[in-house]
């Protein structure tokens, strides 16, 4: 995969978190693969990723990611974004 597919495949998984629709994380992700995160343990499946979702969904469910930046080069990419959420929202 080039550094540019890796950019929308990166984009596909933002939008489709921020849309809740955790199904299309089949499509972009390997069942084994690996996330890491600064600060986090990693997440060491697509099962476990899609559970973590969940969880910050239903415990911030206006959660919404803006990508600021994303950069790409030798297999790995970074990005850079922020979150939007509000608490204490009455439904």
């Amino acid at each position: 995969m080039d550094n540019q597919q890796a950019l929308k495949l990166l984009h596909r998984y933002h939008d489709a978190t921020n849309a809740r629709r955790l199904d299309d994380l089949d499509d972009i992700f390997a069942k084994d693969f690996i996330n890491f995160a600064a600060g986090f343990e990693p997440v060491k499946s697509l099962a476990a990723m899609k559970k973590l979702i969940q969880e910050l969904l239903l415990a911030f469910p206006d959660w919404h990611v803006t990508v600021e930046d994303m950069f790409a080069q030798d297999n790995k990419v970074v990005t850079r974004w922020w979150r939007l959420h509000v608490f204490g929202r009455s439904s």
